[in-house]
């Protein structure tokens, strides 16, 4: 049973290895227990309480009652991501043509920060005669999955149909008690004319399943000409708190900024030498595929495409985000039984 206070956790994709390889190893030194799963747990549990630190979805700041930011830091990307797409097989042609006239729309027309989610879609004003596509969510990141809401309700002007689940828990991959192991697609799921979202390592391992795909950290930025905010470091207080145990979250901040140091210096000599084998800090408790380099360059991702400080821009972008997803949350079918767990 993981103890009342102070337990800390992230998810557990490549994105975010730099920092946690270290950070794992820190709060060992420090006696904190540590969780890593897929964005779905890791929400979760720190809904539910077994977390009061975590790196989770970005959305659970303004969901979670007196949630707060921990640190000033997250993973961000300004433009394409590459690991967090829609997907689709077979994707009629009339499709594509209009999701490119609306991703020309919105780069040409970016929005200022103060319109409604109905104000643009009126902006955009792109109307779509075919049938409209299914879009399934899975069990993942929910600041993905609204993100992916808000780019329909523009692109379409209406929610989507939200099929059943695409995925199921994996064979061979470390489950930690009592969070839940990652997720695994099936490629027998990726129906046809169906969107799929995909998100973290499984979106590069699946990539070429799909004839076409929509990246969503460039769809934001086309729309806002902001980066897109995927996840924070946010704390949920279980007060009241000893000293000790304040001192304790003193602590981790200092431990967090210093992974956050150590994991970019990592990638620059990673960058340097152009292998990133023996340069990471080896910890044989933290979940990572190193097969993922067949799938895409780990170095020029780490590098030149996510990136971990939150500054001026990415809290602009994240109160816009903020305002456009209580919108489309108002409106949509969705349930906490649903992706957004």
């Amino acid at each position: 049973m993981v103890s009342t206070y102070l337990n800390v956790g992230w998810v557990a994709y490549s994105n975010i290895y730099p920092v946690s390889s270290s950070l794992a190893h820190y709060l060992d030194q420090e006696q904190v227990p540590w969780f890593e799963g897929v964005p779905a747990v890791i929400n979760r549990a720190l809904r539910e309480g077994q977390l009061q630190v975590a790196l989770s979805s970005s959305v659970n700041y303004f969901k979670i009652k007196q949630c707060e930011r921990f640190v000033d830091y997250g993973i961000c990307a300004d433009g394409a991501v590459g690991s967090v797409y829609l997907g689709m097989k077979a994707a009629p042609p009339d499709l594509i043509h209009h999701l490119k006239r609306a991703q020309g729309f919105c780069q040409q027309h970016p929005v200022n920060g103060g319109e409604s989610l109905a104000e643009l879609k009126r902006a955009l004003s792109l109307e779509y005669h075919g049938d409209l596509p299914p879009l399934k969510l899975g069990a993942v990141s929910e600041s993905s999955a609204i993100l992916a809401l808000i780019m329909y309700h523009l692109w379409f002007g209406r929610s989507p149909d939200l099929p059943g689940q695409t995925t199921r828990p994996p064979r061979g991959l470390r489950q930690l008690d009592p969070l839940e192991s990652l997720t695994s697609y099936r490629q027998e799921d990726f129906s046809p004319g169906e969107f799929h979202l995909m998100i973290g390592d499984e979106a590069f391992r699946y990539s070429n399943e799909f004839d076409f795909k929509i990246d969503l950290s460039l769809a934001w930025q086309n729309l806002t000409s902001l980066p897109f905010v995927f996840s924070l470091w946010l704390h949920v207080p279980r007060y009241p708190y000893s000293s000790a145990e304040l001192s304790k979250l003193e602590k981790i901040k200092q431990l967090i900024h210093l992974a956050i140091q150590q994991g970019e210096r990592y990638i620059e000599e990673a960058s340097q030498k152009g292998d990133f084998t023996g340069l990471l800090a080896p910890n044989a408790k933290i979940y990572f595929d190193a097969e993922l380099s067949r799938y895409v360059d780990l170095i020029k991702y780490w590098r030149d495409t996510i990136y971990y400080r939150v500054g001026p821009r990415e809290k602009k972008s994240f109160a816009l985000y903020s305002r456009l997803a209580q919108e489309v949350t108002s409106s949509s079918p969705l349930d906490d039984k649903s992706a957004l767990c």
